[in-house]
Parts: C-alpha cells; structure tokens; sequence
C-alpha cells in the first residue's frame, strides 16, 4: 500500500508490537472509526497476525500519516519490513500488553536506535478491571523501569473484535494518547517552520552581500603558504626531532636489556652444577623473555620507526568502520573516483590497508573491521593506529551497533584525536530521489533521529574504548561521491554541500592547527612509551616471578629443616629405647653372673664371653638403627618430592642416604668397646674377689666405680660369716648396676651427640644449595631494580624532551 505514496513529504506515524497486542484495535481507536468502518480499514479478530503489510490511513489532515505495520516476531530487527521506511517515520507507538517480557523489551531497544520519538502504549487495561486497585499502578510502573521510560500511556480498544459479545466499544485513555499524538505534531511543524525561516533569512543576507554559500573542496592558495600549510610544515619538523630521539633511546633501550641478558648467562652458566633445576629454569625463562623483547617489542618498535620515518611530511588519518559502512564511498567521493571499488552487497571491498591522499592529508584506509580474519588484520589495524596521528571512525544511521565499537577496543589503547563519522543513508539512486532529496535535506538529516544514534555512539565508545567526550560528525558519502559523477554536475555544488565532507576537513584542519604540532610528536613519543610500559610491565612480572621462587625456596628451607628436626628428635627417642633395652638386659645378665659365677675359675672366660655377645649386640643394633634413619630421611626427601613437586636430585648429588651408617656411626661402634672395658673390670673384679691376689692384677685398670668395691676387700677379710657376705655380695651389685647405667648414660649421651652432628652437616650440606640459589636470585633481582630504574629514566627523558621541541617550535612559531 506504500508504493504510491511519497512518504517523505509527510508526517508519519508507525504504530509496531509483537502480535496480538491490539495494534490494528489501537489504530481504529485513534481514527475514530465505529465498528462497521474498522472492518473496512484494518483486520481485528483473535486470530494473531492478520497484519501481514502496511496499513496505511490519514490522521488529522492530509499531511499525517497513521501505518499500521505488521507484527514483529522474534526474528533479526533489521530483516523486519519496518527497515525500508523507518528513515521516513517521525513517531513511533510501541503497544505492549501483559507483565515485563523480554519480547517487547528487544523491540523498544532497537526501535531507540532508530528513532528518539517513541511513545509506549500499554494496551488492554480492561484486563485489571477486576483486580485490586492499585494492581494496574503497579504493573505501569514494572513496565516503566523495565524499559527506563519516563511515561506509559493506558488505553483500552474492546469491542473492534467481531468475534467478542462485547455490547459497545470501550476505547478509555485513547482520547488522551490521541491529544498527545497531536501536540506533538503540532510541535514538530512549529520547529519546522521556524528553521525555515532561518534559512530563507541566511539566504537573503547572502544574495545582498553577493556571496555563494559554497564549500571549497580544497584550499586556495593565493601566492603564498595557507596557515593550514604553515601548520603542516611545522608538523613535519616535530616529526623529524621526534623520529631522531625516538631512535636514540630505542637503541639505549636495546644495550640496556641486552647487557642484562648476557649478564643472566653468565650467572646461569657459573656453578652451573651447583643450581637447582628451578633457578635454571627461571634463568632461562627470563632470558627467553628478554629475548622476546629484542626480538620482537623493540624491533617492532625500529620498524615502526622506520615506516614513520618514511611519512615524517605527512599528517596521517586513520579511517576505520565496519563492512558497508561506507569506507570506500568515501575514498571515492575525496579522490573523485568512478565507484569502481564501492562494494556491493555485503563483500568486504577493502582488504588491505591502502593509502590516499585529501588536500595535503595522509588517509589510511583500513579493512571493515568487523570482517577481521584473524591476528594479522588486527595487527594491521594496530599498525595503523600506531601510524595515525588522528583516528576516524565511520558508522552508518542503518544500524549503529556496540558490536562494531567492541571490535575497535580490541585494538590498541586509542591514545589518539578520536572522531565518530555518522553516515546518513539516504537512498540517493536516481534524479528524482536526488531532487527530493536536495529539497528536503532536514528529512534525510532529521535532528531528533540522529540524536538518539549520537546519545548511543557515545555510550558504546566510553564503555568500550573508555573515551569520556567523543565528536560525532554526520555525513552523506553517497551526496560527495555523486557531486563528482558527470550526470549529476547541476547538483554538483549543492550535493558536495549536504555530503558535509568539508565539514570534517574543516574540524581537521583547525585541530591539525591548533595541536598539529602536539599530534605529531605524541605519534612517536607515545608509541614509545607504550612499548616502554609493556616492557616495565614484563619486567615486573620477572620481578615477581623472582619475588615467588626467593619465597619459594624460604619455605622448602623451613620444610626441609623441619624434617631434620623431627628425624633428630625421632631418632634420638629411638636410640633411647633401644639401647636402654639391651643395657636392662646386659644387667640382668651380670647380676646374674655375680650369683652364679663368682668365685668360679672360669669366671674371666665367661664375663668376657657376656662383654663380647653384649658389645656385638650393641654393635648391630646401633647399625641397624643407623640404616633406618638414612632409610627414613630418604623417604622423607621422596615425600617431599612427591608433596611439594620439588626436584630433589641435587640432595642426592650431595650425599647418599644409603651410605649413612657408613659416614661416621661405623668407627663409633667399633669404639665402643672402651665403654664396655670398665664394665668388664669390675665385673672380673666380683669374679675374683674372693682372691686377694686378683686384686692387684686388675688394679691398674679397674674403674673409678670398681675401686669402690676394692676398698672393701683391702683390709685382707678372711673369715666372714655369710650374713656379712651376702651384704658385701648386695652391695657390689648395687655399685656394679650404678656404675653400668652412668655408662648407659655416657653412651646414649655421645650417640645423641653424633647423631645432631651428623644429621646438621647433611641438613647444611643440603642447604647451602638453598643459600646460594636465593643470592643468586637476590642478585638478580637487585640488577633487574637497577634497569627498571634505568627504562623508567628514559620515559622521564622522553617526556622532557617532548615538551623541550613542542617549546622549542611554540617559540619560534611567535
């Protein structure tokens, strides 16, 4: 029903919704029809979407359209009919029913893309007559905060159904929306008018003072350099001092890392033996860094230099936007091209990043940037933020999307002059749509639409590229391009006029010469320091890195010492038990040889056979005991392992756990028998004590312990009853038992004293590995604070000395 009517000579309104919302009962209510008229306008019955096209009826008078337009599934928005007018339409009704769902809510999101006039319609509100009052209030106000309106009209539109019994028809809150629609209209041709005003008054000022209002599309020189020119040229001399000290402090960054490198190799190869498989692997990682960054960063940083060494006369602009946003319209319309590369359809026409020239200015024209392919268009693209000293971003009024502004913020920190370009599609195919179109330029760039695009690009490029003001532009590419077709050359000045091309030139040109000078060296300078911070922020990660392995080894230290510590305080419990049991034993035995054995002949022969049974006991205990103890320190050291995923083969390097008997406890029992000595002395004693003449033979090597029992057969007895020998035979035992357990004493004493000192050399020799691995890191990581230091100088050098040549020109500027 649209093709006979010229929509953009009028005032239209779209009344849209899901289905069975009562939009058709909506537009019969607002027309005023009876119920026998609806029928001939539009379909109403329960059957949902009977609407399959646009319904179209006039609304107050002949200027103002009412559209009827069919429902809207949960289909793509942009696939919906809606798209080919919704340039045309100035108010939008969105009717809603029910409670908040998302259906309505995806609706009114992408209707406020298009259009900022949109007037929501809770239709049906009959349905809460038989509710609680306040239900409805409350239901208005849910809708309200879903979709963040300020208002929601209540209709109701019973009784258009035919298939309803419903006695007359209901239309409450329609007269008051009607009212609105109205004052609306009626607002918007009292601004229209004014504006038209306006214009007629600028165009008679123009025609007294005999001026064209025309737009150059390029400057005029008039025998000497513009002050456009002027800036430029001094733009290019910052370049130059800008590329020179750029370079400098490259190469004193590349000697600064490089010589801490070679010195991390030479620490790595030193000792190289006595190092643990972490610090090796450390060491390595941090010269594998290193390496990334001579070999990557800063040589990216060289070839950047070089390229922009290339383009020091030029003022670079980076042009980036989605696939079909109009990229190569507008390369055409500045280089007056025959459209010969403007896509068609939805192929990605730039694939390459390509270069051209407008009025004096470099543009970098790079691929759609939602048509990326991988890491080496986003590289592309990075480059050419790195090479631009201003960005350009184009988006188009068909559909603004967050999407396309997301992709841009994956791109390099933008720390650049950033301008939005919004280009205005209006179809623009034929003669008579251009004639429509230069007649009525406000339609195409309609204040109100646009803003609502404008309030969107501005959110989308703080959220994701975190730009507080952004400078929105809006452009016609399709009205440049056509200025420069032959056909078209009696629109030519009018066409070029309304593409508002020059517009952005002009906003470029007062920047380039107001902070040309400011952007050209910011392009390298910042490139700089960029890199420079992701180099300290690399060498803060070694740092930390270091940092962990110190904290790393502090605490396998305390584990380890705390291993030995409990293995010193279990062995030493051991020992105790074990050799307390075989002196109680050796005790019994000798008492028992006392009343067995004394006075006997043989009684030498058999105390050295119990000294020898009882020192050979001791001896395999104490070696057992010792074998045990490697045997649980080693497995202690494999649990460590096993717990900690800690490499333990450097233990291993510097003693064998299977060898630990061998490292001092074997000469310690051999010695023994010097402890056993005494002991058989005063036990040979009481075995001849009933000889006199036994005395003097073991005299000279009797204990202290057995001279007390010496003494008491010094005086020659010689007839003792047997109550006087029992007592004298008691006392021997109680001496010979004492003197036996000082003995115990002794020995478990020196056996604890080995095994502390036996234990505490294999714990030092263990970790002093330790030791030497964190000074080495402490080194390290004392050089590593010396070169932050050092980078961090040449940042503040590189700030100096771009404020020092920005004075410099500023000065000889005046």
């Amino acid at each position: 029903m649209l093709n006979n009517i010229d929509l953009s000579q009028s005032f239209n309104i779209a009344i849209m919704g899901r289905a069975n919302t009562g939009k058709s009962s909506l537009m019969n209510a607002l027309l005023q029809l009876s119920r026998r008229q609806a029928l001939q306008v539009s379909k109403v019955g329960i059957q949902t979407h009977l609407t399959k096209d646009f319904v179209i009826q006039k609304f107050f008078n002949d200027d103002v359209y009412l559209i009827d337009t069919p429902p809207i599934h949960d289909e793509y928005f942009e696939n919906h009919k809606i798209i080919n007018i919704i340039n045309d339409i100035d108010l939008v009704i969105l009717v809603i029913d029910g409670y908040p769902v998302y259906g309505h809510k995806y609706i009114f999101q992408k209707l406020s893309i298009y259009k900022s006039n949109v007037f929501v319609v809770l239709n049906g509100m009959d349905k809460w007559d038989n509710c609680f009052s306040d239900w409805i209030n409350y239901t208005v106000s849910q809708w309200a905060n879903y979709l963040n309106v300020d208002q929601i009209y209540l209709t109701c539109t019973r009784g258009y159904n035919p298939t309803e019994n419903s006695p007359q028809i209901d239309i409450r809150g329609v007269d008051l929306l009607r009212q609105d629609i109205n004052n609306f209209i009626n607002a918007k041709n009292r601004e229209k008018q004014t504006n038209i005003l306006e214009q007629l008054a600028i165009k008679v000022k123009t025609n007294n003072n005999n001026k064209e209002i025309l737009i150059s599309k390029s400057i005029k020189k008039e025998g000497k350099p513009s002050d456009f020119e002027l800036a430029l040229e001094s733009c290019q001399e910052i370049a130059i001092k800008s590329y020179n000290i750029n370079l400098k402090y490259s190469q004193e960054l590349a000697n600064i890392l490089a010589s801490f490198k070679n010195n991390i190799n030479k620490k790595n190869y030193s000792n190289s033996n006595h190092k643990h498989r972490e610090i090796k692997k450390l060491f390595n990682y941090i010269t594998q860094l290193i390496d990334n960054i001579l070999t990557q960063d800063l040589q990216q940083l060289n070839e950047s230099l070089a390229i922009k060494k290339t383009h020091l006369q030029d003022y670079s602009i980076a042009l980036f936007g989605r696939t079909r946003a109009g990229k190569s319209t507008i390369r055409e319309a500045l280089t007056n091209g025959d459209g010969s590369t403007i896509g068609k359809g939805g192929q990605r026409t730039t694939r390459d990043v390509q270069e051209y020239r407008w009025n004096h200015l470099r543009l970098i024209d790079t691929p759609g940037i939602d048509a990326y392919e991988g890491e080496e268009d986003t590289e592309k693209a990075n480059k050419s933020i790195n090479e631009a000293d201003m960005v350009l971003f184009l988006t188009s009024d068909d559909s603004v999307q967050p999407s396309e502004f997301e992709q841009m913020g994956r791109l390099s920190h933008i720390e650049k002059p950033f301008i939005v370009l919004l280009n205005v599609k209006g179809k623009l195919e034929n003669e008579t749509q251009i004639k429509r179109f230069l007649a009525k330029p406000e339609k195409t760039f309609d204040e109100e639409r646009l803003s609502g695009h404008h309030n969107h690009i501005k959110t989308y490029v703080k959220q994701h590229l975190t730009i507080e003001e952004v400078t929105i532009i809006d452009i016609h590419a399709r009205a440049g391009f056509l200025s420069n077709q032959s056909e078209y050359q009696e629109y030519k000045t009018e066409l070029w006029q309304l593409s508002k091309l020059d517009k952005v030139y002009s906003i470029i040109a007062e920047d380039v010469y107001k902070n040309g000078n400011e952007r050209r060296a910011s392009t390298f300078f910042e490139g700089t320091k960029v890199l420079i911070n992701d180099i300290r922020k690399q060498l803060d990660f070694i740092e930390k890195n270091i940092a962990d392995k110190i904290n790393f080894f502090q605490s396998k230290e305390q584990e380890i010492k705390r291993i030995f510590f409990q293995q010193i305080n279990d062995s030493k419990r051991d020992v105790d038990n074990e050799i307390k049991q075989l002196f109680r034993r050796f005790k019994q035995e000798i008492l028992v040889f006392i009343d067995d054995s004394l006075g006997n002949q043989n009684a030498e022969k058999i105390l050295k056979k119990i000294e020898k049974e009882f020192s050979a006991k001791l001896n395999k205990s104490i070696k057992i005991l010792f074998e045990k103890y490697g045997k649980e320190l080693k497995a202690k050291f494999i649990e460590f392992e096993r717990e900690y995923k800690y490499d333990t083969e450097h233990i291993e390097f510097y003693y064998q756990f299977e060898n630990f008997y061998k490292a001092g406890f074997g000469d310690f029992v051999k010695n023994l028998g010097l402890l056993f000595s005494g002991i058989g002395a005063v036990a040979f004693v009481a075995a001849n004590w009933w000889n006199p003449a036994g005395w003097v033979v073991v005299a000279g090597w009797v204990t202290t312990g057995v001279s007390i029992v010496a003494g008491l057969f010094s005086g020659g007895l010689k007839h003792q009853d047997k109550k006087e020998f029992q007592q004298k035979k008691d006392k021997l035992k109680n001496d010979l038992i004492q003197d036996i357990d000082r003995q115990q004493i002794n020995l478990i004493g020196d056996i604890h004293k080995k095994i502390e000192t036996q234990f505490k050399d294999i714990e030092q020799d263990i970790l002093s590995s330790f030791s030497l691995s964190r000074q080495e890191l402490y080194s390290i990581n004392n050089e590593l604070l010396t070169i932050k230091v050092r980078i961090k100088d040449i940042f503040n050098r590189l700030e100096t000395d771009k404020y020092l040549i920005l004075q410099q020109s500023a000065k000889k500027n005046i």
